[in-house]
């Protein structure tokens, strides 16, 4: 297949630049992103895989224990042309394996393992940049997660707790194959007190927010909506258009040829701009994304700069207000991926020109 054959070139190009023989992959988000989507975890509640890809400077395959190689054969690479090669589950030795395959201990792993060289800081430039295939699988994946929580939004109701909130986003991401990567729902004064609050038994009475990060096929998308029962406060109203209009600066800014940390400072900016110069220091303002939640939290000093098709999910707060969607690095403005198709809008002014961000959906 052509992406993973770029995908391969990409990795024997860092092999070559370190001089390293081999390179073994085991995280969830590599392997998925090396193997164009396939699937290697077992435990949710890990990044760790249960098979490991391996690139050396002239093969590629995958080793993993006899419990795995089953589903890696039937399922996950059976027209990936990659080896499967197992081993007996009561005899481990995964590292000792791939020296052996290897043939040399001259390799690296993307999981910090003995006396060998951790190549996942290395790893940021290879994924950064999409493929093709990989956008349009983004484009199916911002699709299936909005609607999602459109749903989710249309089915709330006062007295529901946040666990059941949070229990139908899981059901119905997992009902089409999409896994929840992270599930934050607060309801009334907890959307003012925690910025991540994770989900308890504390009833909606007025207001829920709803911020979701789903997987699939290894890429991960994220985004937060806001649902009121009843009027609005002119408060909420005014601290939510500020977060959206610090989100429209950081998008803005999410252009090819642009460093990170050019992006950042334009949101550092329209914070001032719209009279919150503080509130930026009380939640990450988020980042690059793709087969990872983030890759790095920006700040104004990383000078990365962003490549054409890199996947990006700004999360700026303003105490009680979100903005949050999953978007595209392309000219000549970026692409929203997380498109929530029946969510009303607000019109905020943007460094460019007027932008339309999802407002507070009333109940």
């Amino acid at each position: 297949m052509a992406v993973i054959d770029e995908k391969i070139r990409r990795v024997r190009g860092l092999l070559e630049e370190h001089n390293l023989a081999a390179a073994a992959f085991s995280t969830q988000a590599n392997f998925a992103w090396l193997t164009g989507g396939a699937d290697n975890h077992v435990g949710l509640a890990t990044e760790l895989g249960g098979s490991t890809a391996v690139v050396t400077r002239d093969r590629a395959f995958v080793v993993c224990d006899n419990i795995e190689e089953p589903r890696m054969r039937e399922e996950e690479l059976w027209d990936l042309g990659l080896d499967v090669i197992s081993y007996p589950w009561w005899e481990g030795g995964l590292q000792e394996r791939i020296t052996a395959l290897v043939g040399t201990d001259e390799w690296g792993s993307d999981v910090p393992l003995p006396d060998r060289i951790c190549i996942e800081p290395l790893m940021y430039p290879l994924r950064a940049a999409l493929t093709e295939e990989e956008v349009e699988k983004y484009r199916t994946l911002g699709k299936i997660a909005g609607i999602v929580v459109q749903e989710v939004a249309d089915r709330l109701e006062v007295g529901q707790t946040e666990h059941e909130v949070a229990g139908m986003l899981s059901l119905l991401l997992m009902s089409q194959g999409v896994i929840p990567q992270t599930i934050l729902v607060a309801a009334d004064d907890r959307i003012i007190r925690f910025r991540h609050p994770v989900p308890t038994d504390k009833r909606i009475e007025k207001m829920c927010l709803i911020s979701c990060g789903a997987r699939w096929k290894g890429l991960i998308c994220s985004l937060t909506r806001i649902v009121h029962f009843g009027k609005s406060s002119a408060e909420l109203i005014a601290r939510h258009q500020a977060a959206c209009t610090v989100d429209a600066a950081l998008m803005a800014h999410t252009v090819p040829g642009v460093t990170v940390g050019d992006a950042f400072r334009a949101g550092l900016k329209a914070y001032e701009e719209q009279g919150y110069p503080e509130e930026w220091k009380l939640h990450h303002q988020g980042g690059p994304t793709g087969y990872k939640a983030r890759e790095f939290r920006v700040t104004a000093n990383r000078e990365e700069v962003i490549a054409p098709f890199q996947a990006f999910a700004w999360n700026p707060t303003v105490t009680g207000a979100k903005s949050e969607d999953t978007i595209l690095a392309v000219e000549p403005h970026p692409e929203v991926l997380t498109i929530t198709p029946d969510w009303p809008l607000r019109k905020v002014q943007g460094p460019a020109g007027p932008v339309f961000r999802p407002g507070i959906l009333v109940k």
